[in-house]
């Protein structure tokens, strides 16, 4: 995956046009390493206006040889007679090894003895010449001179204009660099000239050599700067993980770090080996791992704090002044810091995100996840849907875990289109058994259906009325008599009852309210399901054979309220009165007697059977001893 093709053909043209021009100048082409500038170049070179012209490009940054600069100059100035130069030396070379060997063999090779004269002038020439030449040109003969002399006369040859092109001049050496501006000297105004690099990297800028040499300095086309590339990123990432996402962030960090082309397509290279090789698309939350993969690649530091375990701290609910506050108390922070805090911030989105699911995130591990789409075929499939329902919540699956996930962080019109099957599953898996004890996706399903039917109720009545409650519970009960139409039996009030207490949370949640506790209260809560039944539990409690039934106990629980023991110390208001059902609390057969007390936490203590845990609400008489005495003696049967 790379960054589409950036024209900049018109540019390109308008500076062939000025190097074409009469005026013999010296350019200075800046942009830093990987920014495109040879790409920008070879356009200004096929450009119409310097099809008569010779490019000679100088390449010197390569890893050093022995060769002198005069010669590797002379080597692109004139690379027809450098090749023939070289051959010749090499023949004079050849000529000589083969010579001294065929002598050394002669006696071995008696017809060769004939070719000996031949031989003989041959191999001494070859050697003196080669002699004479090392000698001339380390004593004598100053070689490199006359090699830049004749490369500058090629250079200024008026009748087949050049251009000299120095790539990467900012990367050269210190002692290179003024080794070509000597050069530079004997040509400057004679020929044209293109400096390629990167000026705020050079060396010797505090002698300004190239200063009194440049002519004009020219900067990279607009759409080869760091800010146009950016959008270049985001356009190949839709063409080719076709994901909907927010670039905003990699587009503005890009530009912040003046990021170039070939920056790009590095990244791009590792967006598509995460999302497309290691399988990470619809397993992981798009803008994170994108975030994620550039921070390792530009930004190693902060990738290692993530991988040592560093989180973003968790956004408060503080008001918008105090958040403002809070941002000018920030505003020393670096734009990569910040956005580690508000990118990687938890949400509850879909997929799991980096700190749901951290080690998935990191750059070169596998997605062990499911995909979006797989997640939403495993949620139409009733077999496999049906299964996670009869999970016990204690079992240790990974698949159990990313279901409840899933669901839970679906949105609400996601969440309707799978709806009806999902309460269906809810309801009778609890039908299947009698006191079918409830995992967290029944309660799921459950705590989203109060969601939906109490959310067009908000707007259309008040919330502290009556009929509000009613009708709020009138609507939630469609979740029962919508899967009961599909059962063989019906599903009976008291097992209705046993469904809200433990399928909802009626009771609420604690939370610290400064120095002290306070209380959440769900709209479906305690107070007004016992209400909403409590004529019908009498009816149950008054009934024949009262006791015998499945689910007897819940009318109970339902009159005395949902409270338990260990609410005293908190919320004294009031505990149930025991005392008042203790007659028809003593008609429920074992497994609802013991169903009754277990729905307050009464139970025969762990730690000893013998003392009944809870027994303090108990303390009253019944046939003439403590009741408490007598509950734990029937529990302990």
């Amino acid at each position: 995956m790379k960054i589409g093709h950036i024209s900049t053909s018109r540019q390109a043209a308008a500076f062939a046009r000025r190097i074409a021009s009469d005026e013999v100048k010296t350019y200075f082409l800046q942009g830093s390493w990987g920014s495109g500038k040879s790409e920008y170049l070879r356009a200004v070179k096929e450009s119409g206006p310097l099809k008569g012209f010779t490019f000679v490009e100088l390449e010197l940054w390569k890893p050093k040889d022995k060769q002198s600069l005069a010669s590797k100059i002379f080597s692109v100035t004139n690379p027809r007679w450098a090749k023939a130069w070289t051959l010749l030396g090499w023949l004079f070379i050849g000529l000589a090894v083969i010579g001294s060997t065929v002598l050394a063999v002669q006696s071995i090779v008696p017809w060769l003895r004939a070719w000996t004269g031949g031989i003989v002038l041959l191999t001494g020439s070859a050697a003196m010449l080669t002699t004479v030449y090392g000698f001339l040109q380390n004593k004598w003969l100053d070689v490199d001179r006359i090699l830049l002399w004749i490369s500058s006369r090629t250079l200024k040859n008026a009748r087949k204009p050049k251009v000299l092109v120095i790539d990467d001049f900012d990367r050269l050496d210190d002692e290179t660099q003024k080794e070509l501006y000597l050069f530079f000297n004997m040509i400057h105004g004679r020929t044209r000239i293109i400096f390629v690099g990167d000026m705020g990297k050079l060396k010797n800028k505090e002698d300004n050599y190239l200063g009194k040499i440049i002519d004009q300095k020219v900067s990279l086309p607009f759409q080869l700067e760091s800010k146009n590339i950016s959008q270049k990123i985001t356009e190949a990432i839709n063409t080719r993980l076709k994901i909907n996402f927010n670039p905003s962030v990699i587009e503005e960090l890009f530009a912040e770090d003046t990021l170039t082309a070939r920056d790009a397509n590095q990244y791009l290279s590792y967006v598509e080996s995460e999302f497309i090789g290691q399988k990470k698309k619809e397993r992981v939350q798009t803008e994170q791992e994108l975030f994620i993969i550039y921070l390792y690649l530009f930004h190693p530091d902060e990738y290692r704090k993530l991988v040592r375990g560093w989180m973003p701290a968790e956004e408060d609910g503080r008001n918008s002044a105090q958040k403002k506050e809070k941002q000018d108390d920030n505003e020393v922070k670096s734009l990569i810091t910040a956005n580690m805090d508000s990118v990687l911030q938890h949400n509850k989105n879909n997929p799991p995100d980096f700190c749901t699911n951290t080690s998935m995130y990191f750059v070169n591990e596998f997605a062990t996840n499911h995909s979006l789409v797989e997640l939403n075929e495993t949620i139409k499939s009733d077999a496999e849907r049906r299964k996670f329902f009869l999970i016990n919540d204690s079992s240790d699956s990974a698949d159990y875990e990313e279901i409840l996930n899933y669901i839970e962080n679906m949105t609400d019109r996601e969440y309707q289109t799978v709806q009806e099957q999902m309460e269906y599953d809810a309801v009778s898996t609890m039908h299947s058994q009698v006191r079918h004890v409830p995992n967290r996706l029944v309660k799921l399903v459950f705590t989203r259906r109060l969601k939906l039917v109490e959310q067009p109720l908000l707007r259309s009545m008040n919330a502290s009325s009556e009929e509000f409650d009613r009708a709020l519970l009138d609507k939630f009960e469609g979740i029962f008599n919508t899967v009961e139409a599909s059962l063989p039996d019906e599903i009976g009030i008291t097992e209705r009852m046993y469904c809200y207490r433990t399928c909802i949370n009626l009771y609420g949640t604690f939370m610290p309210v400064g120095n002290s506790f306070g209380r959440s209260i769900p709209a479906i809560n305690e107070d007004n399901v016992s209400a909403y039944f409590t004529v019908k539990a009498k009816e149950v409690e008054k009934a024949g054979g009262f006791g015998q039934h499945d689910y007897d106990a819940e009318s109970l629980i339902t009159q005395l309220g949902y409270r338990y023991w260990l609410d005293g110390p908190i919320n004294p208001k009031r505990n149930p009165d025991f005392q008042s059902k203790v007659e028809s609390i003593e008609k429920l057969n074992p497994q609802e007697y013991r169903a009754f007390w277990n729905a307050y936490d009464i139970e025969p203590a762990e730690s000893d059977p013998e003392e009944l845990q809870g027994g303090a609400a108990l303390s009253f008489s019944y046939n003439n001893q403590p009741y408490g005495k007598h509950v734990l003696a029937r529990l302990n049967d």
